[in-house]
């Protein structure tokens, strides 16, 4: 069996060839980690935009069991949800229901959206859904358009 000598004073280190491989095997796998991981980031934000959907789909299922069929808006039907309704559907559905309006920042959900104004909304058949508000809107609804882009098929 071959034993292994001990460093002496005179043994020379890594050369600069070798020490340029070891960097460069480092650069490659932190590459291939950052190439993988920006495509996890895009799927955790739409991810969570679905789980958000449908958290807020079962408070605005819960709200209209609770109150005759009523929606959470301003009227009671179809229409954007907002705290700040003229009767007290909508603030009563924030506080006691959702407690917080999700974000309607579109770069929070990893979404394109076109218009200036998005918005949480619920559909006449209580769907509840997000939209960009642009001329020709975008949806992001349960169960199936949950993506990047969305549809412009209102729920």
């Amino acid at each position: 069996m071959r034993k292994w000598r001990a460093f002496r004073n005179d043994d020379e280190g890594l050369t600069l060839i070798e020490l340029m491989l070891v960097v460069l095997v480092i650069g490659v796998l932190a590459g291939v980690i950052a190439v993988n991981l920006n495509g996890v980031v895009a799927n955790a934000k739409i991810n969570s935009m679905k789980g958000t959907l449908s958290a807020l789909q079962t408070a605005v299922d819960t709200f209209a069991a609770n109150k005759d069929g009523k929606l959470p808006t301003a009227t009671g039907n179809a229409g954007a949800i907002t705290a700040a309704a003229a009767d007290n559907n909508a603030k009563t559905f924030v506080e006691a229901y959702v407690h917080n309006l999700p974000s309607i920042v579109c770069t929070d959900w990893g979404v394109t959206c076109t218009g200036a104004s998005p918005s949480w909304s619920v559909s006449a058949n209580g769907k509840a859904y997000f939209s960009d508000g642009a001329g020709t809107p975008n949806y992001w609804y349960l169960p199936t358009s949950v993506t990047a882009s969305g549809t412009t098929t209102a729920p």
